[in-house]
């Protein structure tokens, strides 16, 4: 009977503990990968379009790193370069325009004094975005444009 009286009141102990009171509720849109938000340049890639080898890799210095983008939600677009031409740190003028992104294709397309620039996502997560520019150079000299990859990092 002690077993009994013992065992029922071990069970509904359990049972009053499962209450709840101290349940987790997890937002389904805090774990969501936007691009909104104010990027940090990080580094430069330039790959060789030929084979894809990196050519170059680089930070560009503490200066440049004060270089942002920010992507609002309404598909407006703001650019802070910074720039050292004669050593030391100089802000540019800001521009303003307009974005949009296609999550399927990864196509990111940025209107800037009326110029269309296209653009690919190559990755996408909470800190970090990598940014693929449609080639214009062919950096190397051998006939086939280069791939310009820019990382830039969300603080």
């Amino acid at each position: 009977m002690k077993k009994l009286f013992l065992l029922v009141t071990t069970g509904i102990l359990l049972l009053s503990c499962r209450g709840g009171d101290d349940t987790t509720v997890i937002d389904d849109n805090s774990s969501k990968v936007t691009l909104e938000g104010t990027w940090f340049y990080n580094r430069y890639i330039l790959k060789n379009g030929k084979d894809g080898s990196v050519l170059i890799s680089s930070t560009g210095g503490p200066c440049l790193s004060k270089t942002n983008q920010t992507f609002s939600s309404n598909g407006n677009f703001i650019l802070r370069r910074f720039e050292s031409p004669t050593g030391s740190c100089q802000s540019q003028p800001i521009q303003y325009g307009t974005y949009s992104y296609n999550e399927n294709t990864k196509e990111l397309s940025v209107i800037l004094s009326n110029e269309l620039h296209k653009m690919v996502i190559n990755d996408l997560t909470h800190k970090e975005v990598e940014i693929q520019y449609k080639s214009t150079t062919d950096y190397n000299g051998d006939g086939i444009l280069d791939i310009r990859i820019e990382i830039y990092k969300k603080l």
